[in-house]
C-alpha cells in the first residue's frame, strides 16, 4: 500500500482539511481570483530571483520518509551572499495582495502559521542554517526581507501532528476540529461545510424567514459599502475647501462643518502594562466590563483578496 503523501506547503493546513482532501470529500469551487493571483505570483517571484545574484536550486525537489507518510516539497532556490559558497540561505519568496500584506506586516508568521510550518520543513530537508525570507507587496511593490532561523523543537511537533492525520485518513476517519468564525483560515477554507453544516430540519415558514434576512444582510451591506464610499468623496472635497479656504467652521447648502483639532493622545497598552508590573499589582485600578452577548455574521460568499 501506497503512503499517504503530504505536501511541504500544506503541512501548516488545517489537519480536518488535508483529511478532507485525501478522503477524497467534495470541495468547495476555488473562487477565480485565486488563479490570477497565483500566476502574479510566480512572475513576482522570478522578477525578485533576477535581481538576486548567485541563486542555485531553483524549484529543487526535497523529500522526506516516515512510518507512515511523505513530506515532498519544492524551494524556491538557495541564496549565496557575496559568490560565496560557504554561507548558503534557504530562499523563500511570497507575493501578497494589499489586504493580505497588511496582515503580514501587522502579525507576521502569527498571522501566517502555515509559512512558518512549510519553512520549517525546507529546513529539515535542506538542513541550511538559516533562511532569506521575502515577501512583496504587489500593489506597491514594497518589499520585507527578514532571516530566519530554525526554531527547536517546532518541527517534532509538525511531525506529530502530521502523523495523527495520517491514523485518521487510514481509518477512513475526517480529524476532527470545529470551525472558527474568527479564523480567516476557517472562514476561506473549501470544506468549511464539513465543520459547519447547515440545518436539517426547517419548515418551510422559517426557512423563509431565514433566506430573507440573508438577503436583506447582503443588500445592507452593498448600500453601507456603496453608502460610504459617497461619504468619504463628499467629506475629503469639504474637508479640502475647509483647509484651503482657512476655515474652522462653516455652513453650505445648511450642512453644518467643523473641522476639529485632535491634540495628541497618550495610551498605555495593557500588554506592556502586564508585562512591566503584573496582574496583581494592576489589581487595584483594574475596570471590569460586565459580560454581554453579541452576533457576529460573515458572509462567507464574500470574495476575499
Amino acid at each position: 500500500m501506497d503512503k499517504i503523501q503530504f505536501r511541504m506547503s500544506s503541512a501548516g493546513r488545517c489537519p480536518r482539511a488535508l483529511s478532507a482532501e485525501l478522503l477524497g470529500y467534495e470541495a468547495e469551487a476555488k473562487p477565480e481570483w485565486l488563479e490570477t493571483a497565483a500566476n502574479e505570483g510566480n512572475w513576482h517571484e522570478e522578477r525578485l530571483v533576477s535581481e538576486l545574484e548567485f541563486v542555485s536550486d531553483r524549484q529543487k525537489e526535497l523529500r522526506l520518509e516516515y512510518p507512515s507518510f511523505i513530506l515532498t516539497g519544492h524551494i524556491d532556490g538557495i541564496f549565496y551572499q557575496d559568490d560565496d559558497v560557504l554561507k548558503p540561505q534557504l530562499l523563500e519568496i511570497k507575493s501578497m495582495s494589499q489586504f493580505e500584506f497588511d496582515r503580514w506586516m501587522k502579525g507576521g508568521f502569527r498571522e501566517f502559521p502555515q509559512y512558518l510550518d512549510q519553512i520549517a520543513c525546507y529546513f529539515e530537508a535542506t538542513q541550511l542554517p538559516e533562511c532569506l525570507y521575502i515577501v512583496k507587496n504587489r500593489s506597491s511593490g514594497y518589499i520585507d526581507k527578514q532571516i530566519i532561523k530554525p526554531m527547536e523543537g517546532y518541527f517534532d511537533t509538525i511531525i506529530s501532528r502530521l502523523t495523527e492525520v495520517a491514523s485518521s485518513v487510514a481509518e477512513g476517519k475526517l480529524f476532527p476540529a470545529e470551525f472558527d468564525i474568527m479564523s480567516i483560515e476557517c472562514r476561506r477554507c473549501e470544506y468549511k461545510a464539513l465543520c459547519i453544516p447547515e440545518p436539517t430540519e426547517l419548515d418551510i415558514a422559517t426557512k423563509e424567514q431565514l433566506d430573507k434576512a440573508v438577503e436583506d444582510i447582503r443588500l445592507g451591506n452593498r448600500l453601507v459599502a456603496e453608502g460610504k464610499e459617497f461619504y468619504d468623496r463628499g467629506k475629503e472635497i469639504l474637508k479640502n475647501h475647509t483647509k484651503a479656504s482657512n476655515l474652522r467652521k462653516w455652513k453650505h447648502n445648511n450642512l453644518a462643518i467643523l473641522l476639529v483639532n485632535v491634540k495628541e493622545n497618550v495610551t498605555y497598552p495593557k500588554e506592556t502594562l502586564l508585562a512591566k508590573y503584573g496582574e496583581q499589582e494592576l489589581a487595584d485600578i483594574a475596570k471590569v466590563k460586565e459580560a454581554y452577548d453579541y452576533l457576529r455574521i460573515d458572509d462567507l460568499e464574500a470574495k476575499e483578496d
